[in-house]
């Protein structure tokens, strides 16, 4: 299991692009090649250099935007949008051992949800970024609700 930080990959990209070129970087998060090869790969975020949301390091893995690149950088490793999903679902249980009581909505499981104001797997790339929150449950109880 190898937890891949998307985040990070639009963080510092730039920065590798300009160290290695772009052939030094071509491979650089090979997302798809991890997963074409068997590889589970979850998702999560070390912050707080670079943003935090499962939603937006969704939309990178899907986009492989760069920050201050024009470009997005290894398009060939770009997720499609369900795995994007359960990079930080059923594979960031998996990732903890967690599975048999997280990352999936299931009978027996911990009630842990968000709604969301779209659906993040039919969502087009470009409007990911701007899916809200709207509610948190955490165990059954509400821990947050957007205004």
């Amino acid at each position: 299991m190898l937890s891949a930080q998307p985040a990070l990959h639009w963080r510092v990209g730039s920065i590798m692009r300009e160290r290695f070129g772009a052939a030094g970087t071509r491979r650089f998060a090979p997302l798809r090649d991890w997963i074409d090869h068997g590889v589970p790969v979850a998702g999560g975020s070390d912050g707080p250099d670079f943003p935090i949301p499962p939603l937006f390091g969704m939309w990178q893995a899907r986009t492989r935007t760069v920050n201050g690149l024009a470009e997005p950088m290894g398009t060939e490793h770009a997720l499609t949008p369900a795995e994007a999903l359960a990079l930080y679902t059923t594979n960031a249980a998996a990732y903890c051992y967690a599975e048999a009581v997280r990352g999936s909505l299931a009978v027996g499981k911990l009630a842990d949800w968000v709604e969301l104001s779209a659906d993040p797997v039919a969502t087009p790339d470009d409007e990911l970024r701007d899916v809200a929150v709207e509610r948190t449950v955490v165990g059954g109880a509400v821990v947050h609700e957007r205004m």
